[in-house]
């Protein structure tokens, strides 16, 4: 007998599997940055993020120009995420901000993460704070995300990796970074 149950079938850059969730979407072996943005533009909405963000009282009243930066970089910080996997990826602080209001809706981040990496994108606070060893991995994490940011998208946008003051680019309190498996 013959299953009902279709084969994963590509669809643009991207493998689509039927077996699984309708929300999950296996990515390929290897995407490049770009592929990996063009992706997300496809599978994530955060309008509901925004929505908290902007709400004066529930939220942090932003503006539109500020709540499009922080999508903006999000995006970015995720797409490095799918792009290189194995790599430790540190986010600035307005997109650790955004990333913290997503993972409040817990089931959208879990469907999200789910359709975009095909498994949860964990975050952890702690890196950089378990003594020097680990506050120079962090620094070098966080020059590597520079790197990579800067090779697949240019220069970021003022004031949002890389701060006025270049002696407190890399504290924990300037750039928010967090080690994410």
């Amino acid at each position: 007998m013959r299953s009902s149950v279709a084969s994963p079938r590509q669809w643009g850059n991207l493998i689509v599997d039927p077996r699984r969730s309708p929300l999950t979407v296996s990515a390929p072996a290897s995407l490049t940055p770009q592929q990996a943005r063009d992706r997300l533009d496809i599978l994530l909405d955060l309008s509901n993020v925004r929505m908290k963000l902007a709400d004066a009282d529930e939220g942090k009243g932003y503006g539109v120009s500020h709540l499009d930066i922080m999508e903006a970089e999000y995006r970015k910080f995720l797409s490095l995420h799918l792009a290189y996997p194995e790599m430790d990826v540190v986010p600035c602080q307005i997109v650790d901000e955004m990333w913290h209001q997503h993972i409040l809706d817990t089931a959208a981040y879990r469907e999200d993460c789910e359709a975009i990496f095909g498994r949860f994108l964990d975050h952890f606070p702690y890196f950089g704070m378990r003594g020097d060893d680990d506050a120079r991995a962090l620094h070098d994490a966080y020059e590597e995300t520079l790197d990579r940011y800067r090779a697949a998208f240019g220069e970021p946008p003022a004031d949002t990796w890389i701060t006025v003051d270049a002696s407190a680019k890399c504290r924990r309190t300037a750039c928010k970074p967090q080690k994410c498996r």
